[in-house]
């Protein structure tokens, strides 16, 4: 993978903080240079004035360019966490303290204790002998007989409350299917969002439970499910050509019945010169929670 993201901003020649102004002017400047009215049969013309509409479709449209700001952000942190993984400090610093020992100070003044304290150690020890005398003097002593206590029993002893039942992992998906013998798409769920070039791969190989799944495209205050899937504990399925957008992804423990949502992310097509730049995801489903991506505990009304 390049060292450097290629993105919109690239393929407008502007500043990633390029006001508005900047950007319709560049665009004007480039679409007079490649249009195919000044360039007829040259498709490289053609090809560079796609992305140049493109970039311009995302950059003029503040929701779009923001939404490509967070993805550049997100991704070029996760290069410069590439780049520093492997780098461990070869001289571990230790915190500097006390070694072990007590000062000679100290220790004199401890041995100074223990030898002008003996006399009273002594008279305590005295004391003692008589305290245990006179204890077995009076134990000797015969008492009166009296009626055994019985301990304290309820009459009603304490019902335990019933456990509550088992959670019975479901026999069939939602939509009445059987689940799939193996990881895949749930039969008979609509698989949409299906003409783009991104992948997001979901490795269910550390929870130790089968998965049911929903892919959420996000808009606004709500959201859509656009791919259905379950993936047996052990295994991982990819969500291929996935539209470019703003997602996330919910599922359901099988054995538990729990409910978990990650957090949001963006998918990305940035057309190029020589290739189209698209988002490969990865997200792996851990036993603990927040996996390689932060979760949450989510209601059914949210699933």
């Amino acid at each position: 993978m390049s060292d450097r993201l290629h993105t919109h901003y690239d393929n407008l020649k502007v500043a990633r903080n390029a006001p508005p102004e900047v950007i319709r002017a560049a665009y004007k400047i480039l679409a007079q240079k490649y249009h195919p009215d000044r360039n007829p049969g040259d498709a490289a013309a053609a090809r560079a004035m796609k992305f140049i509409n493109a970039a311009y479709e995302v950059l003029s449209d503040p929701d779009r360019r923001r939404e490509h700001d967070e993805w550049i952000a997100a991704n070029e942190a996760d290069m410069a966490r590439q780049s520093q993984a492997g780098k461990k400090d070869a001289h571990p610093h230790f915190p500097q303290g006390q070694t072990g020992g007590r000062p000679a100070r100290a220790a004199t003044s401890s041995r100074r204790r223990d030898s002008g304290e003996k006399p009273r150690g002594r008279a305590v020890t005295w004391g003692l002998i008589i305290a245990v005398l006179i204890g077995i003097y009076y134990l000797a002593m015969p008492t009166k007989k009296g009626p055994a206590r019985v301990p304290y029993s309820s009459a009603d002893p304490v019902q335990a409350e019933p456990a509550p039942p088992a959670y019975a992992p479901p026999l069939l998906a939602p939509n009445g299917q059987p689940w799939p013998a193996a990881a895949g798409y749930v039969r008979d769920y609509p698989i949409l969002s299906n003409r783009g070039l991104s992948t997001v791969t979901i490795d269910n190989t550390q929870s130790g439970t089968a998965i049911f799944g929903k892919l959420n495209h996000l808009a606004g205050s709500g959201w859509t499910s656009v791919r259905h899937f379950y993936i047996p504990a052990g295994q991982q399925f990819t969500l291929a050509n996935v539209d470019a957008g703003h997602y996330d992804v919910r599922y359901m423990s099988l054995d538990t019945g729990s409910l978990s949502r990650t957090e949001s992310f963006y998918l990305q097509e940035i057309p190029g010169y020589q290739s189209t730049q698209y988002t490969t995801l990865t997200m792996t489903i851990y036993k603990v929670r927040n996996g390689n991506m932060r979760t949450a505990t989510i209601s059914p009304a949210e699933f």
